[in-house]
């Protein structure tokens, strides 16, 4: 496990509707999940990005699968190839 990489999936967000967005990336990663049970939790500590959580109603503590949207032209100023590496390292 120590050599993996985050996932990457090249879809665009909408900031004003990231459950309805979030819902093409679960398709690819939790195709098996029942749409109108998935439930998501906003955190809402960061100030440049936007970070959701998505689970299965009941079922938090067993796989959520986090989403992490980069606040507008916050590559200007976080290198995002270091945050990659940084994230990688952290256990």
């Amino acid at each position: 496990m120590e050599d993996e990489q985050p996932i990457q999936i090249p879809i665009e967000i909408d900031e004003n509707n990231i459950n309805e967005s979030a819902l093409k990336v679960l398709e690819i990663l939790r195709p098996s999940w029942n749409k109108d049970k998935i439930k998501f939790k906003r955190f809402n500590e960061g100030n440049m990005n936007i970070l959701t959580a998505c689970y299965l109603d009941g079922k938090f503590d067993e796989d959520v699968v986090l989403i992490r949207v980069y606040g507008k032209n916050t590559e200007l100023t976080v290198d995002r190839q270091a945050e990659n590496e940084v994230n990688k390292n952290v256990k």
